[in-house]
């Protein structure tokens, strides 16, 4: 089969292409031998210097060289390659859409987070501001009580304002002094890190102010007319201002 191909190649100087026509038309009877070999005889035959054909040359050849023929597919077999490209196909179109819905859900997720998140902090600030005002309301309520005349009332009365003064102004002192005990911590921490704070801004021996501690008072002994009546404007002064700071705050 070379040795034609390459005849072939020699005469007309293109490649043989027809190969698979070649296999199925090389046992016609039109292509088969019509003159036998005279092998006894010595004069040359008159044929035999003339090349022979290609197709005559590769039916020689072929009775060489076995050929595979191969059997058409059966109806059976396409259909069962059809079936398992399609279901090749919608597994495909299963994982896309299965990949695009993870993807939306992911960013529904990330959405809802956020609102969550924004929901949460907006409760928060309701919170505080709920919690200041009723902290701005109880501070007005003993405004009222420590600015409350009592001379003109019962003695039942007197005592139950005279009680609740009292509790005001304890209250009002503890406060006072955990707000001073921390600023003094503070302060204190500060003096201990030379490197982050200037020491120069530390060294004014004139106290603060609102450092100083009120005067330790006698609640048992306190009276309408003499210390509860002395320390009274100091603490409304004081409520009022913080009254005032915080509504302005609003």
């Amino acid at each position: 089969m070379k040795i034609a191909k390459e005849s072939y190649y020699s005469e007309v100087r293109k490649l043989f292409t027809l190969e698979s026509c070649w296999s199925i038309l090389r046992n016609h009877k039109k292509w088969s031998k019509t003159k036998p070999a005279n092998f006894g005889s010595t004069e040359p035959d008159n044929w035999a210097g003339v090349h022979p054909s290609s197709g005559a040359i590769e039916a020689l050849d072929s009775q060489d060289t076995p050929q595979t023929e191969v059997r058409p597919m059966g109806i059976k077999n396409a259909k069962k390659n059809a079936a398992l490209e399609d279901l090749t196909k919608k597994k495909i179109k299963m994982l896309e859409l299965s990949a695009r819905e993870g993807v939306k859900q992911g960013k529904e997720m990330s959405i809802a987070n956020k609102i969550q998140e924004g929901t949460n902090s907006i409760q928060k600030r309701r919170a505080n501001n709920e919690a200041d005002k009723n902290q701005m309301e109880r501070k007005r309520m003993e405004i009222e009580i420590m600015e409350k005349d009592v001379s003109n009332m019962d003695d039942l009365a007197e005592e139950y304002f005279q009680m609740k003064k009292r509790r005001i102004l304890r209250n009002f002192q503890a406060q006072e002094e955990k707000e001073s005990k921390e600023k003094k911590k503070e302060k204190s921490y500060s003096l201990s890190e030379p490197n982050l704070y200037h020491q120069s801004n530390y060294q004014s021996s004139e106290q603060d102010p609102e450092d100083q501690e009120l005067p330790d008072l006698d609640l048992n002994n306190i009276t309408p007319h003499s210390e509860l009546q002395a320390a009274s404007p100091t603490v409304v002064n004081s409520l009022s201002s913080s009254v005032v700071l915080e509504s302005s705050s609003f």
